[in-house]
């Protein structure tokens, strides 16, 4: 059997993350049989690990082995490719190309870090330039938050900090959790009519750790906007907490880039 982990070949990787809850609510999804839904899976393992599937559906039934490509094609595959978009490389599905990106965006993010901590511990640039000391006002300056800007955006009114810069990943994203956990609340009340955010303080940090993993904090207060914002009966069942949000930022990210791509980029204040 081969090996799940196997990282060999280069700017791929062995996994991709599963929302059980976005499956079963997917209303392209339902529409399947049963042995459609099987179909499906397979072909969904196929296109994360080749980037796409053939254009031909008679090709993809060969991927499935089977043998009666005709009967796929007409009978299968109409219900099938709904959850594909036809590209130039042939049938990609658009939740895994969102998933690659985002992973691809980690990957960048974290080898940013260990650069930064290499630069710290050597006491130099990664091209080998030695770094300048800071002055003790400068030390000062750079270890706070930058100034709130007060200008708003036609968006939204939400302003961000810029984070504090630790060398280790671990205390990077432990501080950006946390402080995207007082961006939500400050948004919350925004959004929700003057309500205040009460969750679980314990809980949050570990939902939001698992959401500073995977997006940039300009991209996690988007995804946050679109959650406040929407009339999503799961949303509106109860209350919006940060646990209810990271199970649903994935259908978040979907109706964002719906509305950029309408819209153009949605912007947040600084």
């Amino acid at each position: 059997m081969a090996d799940s982990q196997d990282t060999s070949t280069p700017g791929k990787s062995p996994a991709f993350q599963f929302y059980p809850k976005d499956f079963l609510a997917d209303a392209k999804t339902r529409a399947m049989t049963f042995k459609q839904r099987g179909m499906y899976w397979d072909l969904v393992c196929h296109c994360w690990l080749e980037g796409s599937l053939p254009a031909d559906p008679k090709e993809i039934a060969r991927i499935l082995g089977i043998p009666t490509a005709t009967r796929f094609a007409t009978n299968d595959w109409p219900v099938i490719g709904k959850c594909f978009r036809l590209a130039e490389e042939g049938h990609q599905h658009p939740r895994l190309e969102l998933e690659r990106r985002k992973q691809a965006e980690h990957r960048e993010e974290r080898s940013d870090y260990g650069r930064r901590g290499a630069a710290k511990r050597w006491g130099s640039h990664t091209d080998g330039q030695p770094i300048a000391k800071p002055s003790p006002a400068n030390s000062q300056a750079m270890s706070e938050p930058m100034a709130k800007n007060s200008s708003s955006s036609p968006i939204s009114d939400l302003h961000l900090q810029t984070p504090v810069i630790r060398i280790r990943a671990g205390d990077l994203e432990a501080e950006r959790a946390g402080e995207f956990i007082e961006r939500y609340k400050a948004l919350h009340v925004r959004l929700r009519k003057g309500a205040h955010y009460l969750g679980k303080p314990t809980f949050d940090f570990q939902e939001a750790l698992q959401l500073v993993a995977v997006y940039d904090d300009a991209r996690l207060d988007k995804l946050a906007y679109v959650w406040l914002n929407t009339d999503h009966e799961f949303a509106t069942n109860g209350t919006r907490t940060i646990a209810k949000f990271r199970s649903m930022v994935s259908w978040c990210e979907e109706r964002l880039i719906d509305w950029e791509e309408a819209h153009g980029p949605l912007t947040v204040a600084s």
